[in-house]
């Protein structure tokens, strides 16, 4: 019986992949010389970002499943027990992923967690090096997302929040809430995540400066939505 995919087939598969890595990796870079309206370039260059970002654990997705072809039970056995053993791994990547394409998350950006605080200096492949008071400190993405983080960004004054959403059924209700509430500015406009693995939700949105998230937190628990700043 003839093998579903070859060695060849596989390796035009990766070249190809290569490829196309490459050519979205040069728009990507070279989105400012081709723009200029400075806030369209950069909702492109954000919206590139985030398709380079999910490109990576696709094609590698792709790939294996290409090998896998070629013979599916010898070498489907190899790449289960693979993911097995790198599974914490493999976890932390994905969690990576959905970390760096969060509209809010970028480098300069303070970030607050359970337990630590301190300014985003380099968004790595397995974590994130923030700087501290005493210096640098990396943080592994699944711990991030175990502890819960709140993202603070001043821009024109205004600050940037993350809240957590303990009832995923409520998001339309809260969106619908937010609408008319004077402490949110719709400059940037709210928006809801679903979180990875988790039946929370994130909500992110930008305060007035002044507004207070704990006063928000009152404001949507008067409409008996429960919420937290953390996990």
């Amino acid at each position: 019986m003839e093998p579903l995919f070859t060695w060849l087939d596989l390796l035009k598969l990766i070249l190809l992949l290569v490829f196309g890595f490459m050519v979205l990796k040069f728009v990507s870079k070279n989105t400012n010389q081709f723009l200029s309206k400075t806030s369209f370039r950069r909702k492109l260059k954000n919206s590139l970002n985030d398709i380079v970002e999910l490109y990576k654990p696709l094609s590698i997705l792709l790939g294996l499943t290409a090998f896998v072809l070629i013979k599916p039970l010898i070498f489907g056995a190899m790449v289960l027990i693979s993911a097995i053993v790198l599974f914490s791994y493999i976890k932390n990547y994905i969690h990576g992923v959905f970390f760096r394409i969060n509209p809010l998350v970028e480098i300069g950006a303070n970030l607050l967690s359970e337990n630590y605080q301190g300014e985003i200096e380099k968004l790595l492949v397995f974590g994130a090096i923030i700087k501290v008071e005493n210096g640098e400190r990396f943080i592994r993405y699944s711990k991030i997302e175990k502890q819960g983080f709140c993202i603070n960004q001043k821009e024109d004054g205004s600050m940037r929040k993350t809240i957590y959403l303990l009832e995923p059924n409520k998001s339309k209700l809260v969106m619908d809430i937010l609408f008319d509430n004077p402490m949110i500015n719709f400059n940037q406009k709210p928006s809801i995540w679903k979180t990875p693995g988790e039946s929370i939700e994130q909500l992110h949105l930008t305060l007035e400066k002044g507004a207070k998230v704990e006063a928000l937190i009152d404001y949507l628990n008067q409409y008996n939505i429960k919420t937290s700043l953390t996990k």
